[in-house]
């Protein structure tokens, strides 16, 4: 494997931009969804700080109520301009691990005597909701963990910092390889998706047309035909009705394959006049 393809989960850069629609489409929705979470997290250590429950003081409320407010605001922001997620994804993603690292490290200094928690509960789901590239995400990972320990080390007891140490190692590692495995899985399921939405359309569009004249198909024109009625009710519109004069004739006594030209040869006049039309009435001066 070559950095190139694990850069993107395994997969050649073009495979992976072709997917770009539907992985900022689903980071959107884990940012929602992750957001949504965080705020009624918060909104609980909001209620036991206030009643001292849980090692949360009423020290901690302010704390509480700013991260409360700060997910809220994020929230309202995602959900009345939903197109500056998808268009400004990395920006918005990025918002999205800052705000939820930067909690966890606070709340680990917060409770000096104990080892952290909250922040090796973000770090493992941040690393299985968000898709990047493979590098920038390692890079943030291990960004988000080395500012944990210095934290760690400036504000606890050796003892305490080196057990954070320890543990943030360990989750930075089993994050970076679950976030790789994750995000792998998902390209491929996209790249399925793709595949299959392809196949179909294609699948329609043969089932559209007739393979003989290449003309539209009986069931799509009337279907086609009742649109156009529905579209324009109350405008005038013209139908042709063409007959082939003695096409029995040339059947009977020249046989179905060269009925099956003259067809096909008919097909491809009629085909040819609508091109002539659409070249008349682009040209400024006609034909």
């Amino acid at each position: 494997m070559t950095q190139r393809s694990f850069n993107y989960y395994g997969y050649a850069r073009d495979a992976y931009y072709s997917c770009s629609s539907l992985i900022h489409s689903m980071n959107k929705n884990h940012i929602l969804i992750l957001n949504s979470w965080f705020a009624i997290v918060n909104v609980f250590y909001l209620v036991f700080s206030f009643f001292n429950l849980f090692g949360a003081t009423q020290e901690l409320m302010l704390f509480y109520m700013v991260f409360t407010g700060i997910s809220i605001a994020f929230e309202v922001l995602l959900v009345l301009f939903p197109s500056f997620a998808e268009r400004h994804n990395f920006s918005t993603v990025f918002a999205s691990i800052t705000i939820l690292m930067t909690y966890g490290i606070i709340h680990s200094v917060s409770h000096p005597y104990m080892p952290a928690t909250m922040f090796l509960i973000l770090l493992t789901i941040v690393s299985v909701s968000f898709i990047g590239r493979m590098y920038l995400m390692i890079a943030l990972v291990f960004t988000a963990a080395i500012a944990f320990l210095v934290t760690s080390y400036k504000f606890k007891t050796f003892s305490i910092a080196y057990r954070d140490s320890y543990n943030v190692a360990i989750v930075a590692t089993l994050a970076a390889t679950l976030h790789y495995t994750f995000q792998r899985m998902r390209i491929a399921q996209f790249i399925l998706f793709q595949k299959d939405e392809q196949t179909r359309k294609e699948l329609e569009i043969k089932s559209s047309f007739d393979p003989l004249t290449m003309l539209l198909s009986r069931g799509y024109f009337f279907s086609a035909a009742e649109e156009i009625v529905r579209l324009v009710r109350g405008e005038n519109m013209y139908l042709c009705l063409l007959d082939l004069d003695g096409f029995k004739g040339i059947n009977d006594t020249l046989g179905h394959q060269m009925g099956d030209k003259v067809i096909q040869t008919v097909g491809k006049v009629i085909l040819r006049l609508f091109d002539l039309e659409k070249t008349a009435s682009a040209s400024p001066n006609g034909i």
